[in-house]
Order: C-alpha cells, then structure tokens, then sequence
C-alpha cells in the first residue's frame, strides 16, 4: 500500500475543508434583504439561512423585530438649566435565534436602513457582527469573537457578588432561599424552565463621568448605546431566566455640579462602582425617584 498519496489526499481534504468552513462563516446580505430585515413591523419575522454565528459557525437564524423601551420611558438629560426630554433612540432593534438554541443574535439598524451593531452568542463563545460593503452593493457578514475586538492591553473583569458569599457554611437550602429573596420571588415559586416568559422595566441613571469619558456627552450616541446594551442582554435573560427587560426611565447627567454621584471619580473606568457607591445611588432613588414607573404594562401569557 502506498502510503505517501494516501497522506496527501487527507492533508488536501482538510485544507479544502478549512477553506470552505471559513467561507461559509461569512454571509452575503443583498440590499432588499437588509431593507426587508431593517422594515419588519414588530411581531414579523423573517429566517436568514448560514448566518455567521462564530469565526468558523453560520446557523438558520429566525429574526423578530423588538421594542426597547417601556410603554411609558421618558429619556431626561441634566444640564446646567434643568432638566430637558429627549427623543427615545430611533435605531431598528431585531433578536434572533437558532431553531435547536446553539446561537442568538442582536441587530440594530439604523432609520435609514443601513447596518448599525450587532453582537451575539454561539458554539464558539460572544462575538461582534462585523459588516463591510464590496464594490457593487453587495453586503459581507462575519463574526468575530468579543475578546479579539478589545483594545489592545485591555482585558475583561467580571466579577460576582457570590464570590463574597461563604459558601462553606452556606446551606444550600440558605443560599437559594437568599437569590429567591434577590430575585423578588419567594423560594416556592416556579423556575424560569417553567415559568412564561415575564417582563421587567428597568430605569437607568448615569453620572457625569459616565458621560463626559464614554461619550463626550453626546446624548444621542449614550441613549444608542444603552438601547444596544438592552437588546444584547435580553438574549441572555430571555433565554436563561425568561425575563424580558425594557429600558425604563433614563436620566443622562453632563454636568458635574448638579451629578449627585459625582463624588465616586472621574472616569468609570478606572474607579468602578463599589458598594458604597450603590448604597448612594440606591439612597437617593429612594429620596428623589420614587414615582418612576418600573412596572410592566402588562404581563404576557
């Protein structure tokens, strides 16, 4: 038996292999099929087949136009006169997901139809839609993994108020009785394998740092963001709890001097929050806040 050919045949399959998987991670979007996708009225649907979903992963994904904001969210911006309203982001938001739940994708398009963020999860771990336009109009979709598109030198740091927890001398009986109470349920209502799907507002406060560092106080660009982060989210809580969240209330400071978290430094970065931090910012909620509407307007069956 000759050996050598034999060898060879396997290395040019797999090479051929390679080529084709990284080919097929990328996705080509003519112009009606993004307008149609930017158009879907909510409640409409529309499945893209081989859509990237890792570097080296496409899946059928079923895309649902979705709301952000609550019935009844005000966006409020601090400045130096007062308090002012400000439009709600007027981005086009769309989740979707894989027919067996190995993937879940975020979109936001803008008004004009044009591809605005993306993000998602899938075999390979997060990643970042990336979409670049070739010379006839045509579309090009990929997916790279979230931690390649850090800055370099920066790196993720998640950490958990459980890791505080003694969990040594924490009966398990204890512990769940304490996420229940977390949670807002008590220890003998259903688990979200078996509970429909529920809704939660939630309002948004930020300081002026938070502002000046992240967006040079833009108003519009920090309530685009946080409408992005809200769909990015929802992917995980819909899936893993069976909540759906909607921005509430949100409230954008750009001016220090009337910014009661001010005290906490100057960049979110570098002086994240900590506990004493939260205790401020839940004190003074409970002062001033306390008729901001954090209640679903209806439940869903």
């Amino acid at each position: 038996m000759n050996i050598l050919p034999s060898v060879r045949a396997v290395v040019i399959l797999a090479l051929i292999t390679g080529v084709h998987v990284a080919v097929a991670a990328e996705r080509m979007l003519d112009r009606p099929t993004l307008k149609h996708l930017s158009a879907l009225q909510r409640g409409d649907a529309l499945a893209i087949d081989a859509f990237p979903v890792g570097p080296t992963q496409v899946a059928s994904i079923r895309f649902e136009r979705v709301e952000i904001y609550a019935h009844d969210a005000h966006i409020y911006v601090i400045t130096a006169k007062g308090q002012v309203e400000l439009p709600r982001s007027k981005l086009v938001f769309l989740r979707g997901y894989a027919d067996d739940g190995s993937a879940r994708v975020a979109l936001a398009f803008n008004p004009d139809g044009s591809f605005a963020n993306g993000t998602g999860g899938g075999p390979e771990g997060s990643f970042v839609l990336r979409e670049s336009v070739d010379s006839v109009g045509t579309h090009k979709f990929s997916a790279q993994l979230e931690e390649v598109t850090l800055p370099k030198g920066f790196t993720l740091d998640f950490r958990c108020g459980n890791d505080k927890e003694d969990l040594h001398t924490t009966s398990t009986k204890d512990l769940a009785k304490q996420l229940a109470i977390a949670g807002g349920n008590s220890p003998t209502q259903p688990g979200a394998a078996t509970h429909a799907l529920r809704l939660a507002t939630v309002a948004v406060d930020t300081d002026s740092a938070f502002m000046a560092n992240l967006f040079s106080n833009n108003t519009t660009n920090a309530t685009a963001w946080i409408a992005k982060m809200f769909n990015t989210m929802n992917l995980m809580y819909e899936r893993d709890v069976l909540v759906r969240l909607y921005v509430g209330t949100t409230i954008l400071r750009t001016v220090p001097a009337t910014d009661p978290y001010a005290a906490g430094g100057t960049n979110p970065i570098t002086y994240p929050a900590d506990g004493t931090d939260l205790n401020n910012f839940g004190n003074y909620w409970a002062a001033h806040e306390g008729g901001v509407s954090r209640q679903p307007k209806r439940a869903l069956a």
